[in-house]
């Protein structure tokens, strides 16, 4: 299996895996149009568009009626926005060995003994179509993965995990008690547009 096969297989994976923090309780009845982009420092544009579409794929059904990524779907207006900005993108691989011994051919262990680091400042804000603020969240996702088996390459593993991470956090902070933030939509959508 190609590399970027196992990336999308184990993203799936773990977001089939780890549900969203949603109660009981229906979704709330709103479209949701997910805006993923790059702020200082930019990064790759596969990890954003993989962002945006584990955000989309989360909070539908689960938080609101509906969720898409971008442009997905052009055809139906959003009620509600989620801007989320990814800033200060520090993506490393340390390898425990000397440089010397990690190219030198012969002990395929040696793929063991490096470690991926993935650092990446989030800020999500939630507004209604006409930009009244309902929400907003900032944090920053850490991941540090070291291979546990040969062939498993540490930076696909960690991305996955900072994908997840960040599907988590704003799942907590814009689904989360969905009737207090229900009724946060309901007086922004109150207000008159900008």
């Amino acid at each position: 299996m190609s590399g970027a096969r196992v990336a999308a297989a184990t993203l799936a994976a773990v977001l089939a895996a780890a549900p969203l923090h949603a109660s009981s309780s229906p979704p709330l009845p709103y479209r949701l149009a997910v805006e993923v982009r790059w702020g200082a420092g930019g990064g790759p544009e596969a990890f954003r568009d993989d962002v945006a579409r584990a955000l989309a794929d989360a909070f539908t059904g689960r938080c609101y009626a509906a969720a898409s990524a971008g442009a997905d779907d052009p055809s139906a207006p959003a009620d509600l926005h989620l801007a989320v900005s990814l800033s200060a993108l520090k993506e490393q691989l340390r390898f425990l060995d000397s440089i010397s011994t990690s190219l030198a051919p012969g002990d395929p262990a040696k793929e063991l003994r490096r470690t991926a680091l993935f650092d990446v400042n989030v800020d999500g804000a939630l507004t209604t179509a006409g930009a009244a603020p309902v929400q907003a969240k900032h944090f920053v996702v850490s991941v540090s993965r070291q291979p546990t088996m040969l062939g498993e390459d540490p930076q696909i593993t960690a991305r996955t995990f900072a994908v997840e991470r960040i599907v988590d956090e704003l799942g907590k902070a814009m689904c989360k008690g969905q009737d207090k933030l229900d009724k946060k939509i309901k007086a922004a959508l109150t207000q008159p547009a900008r």
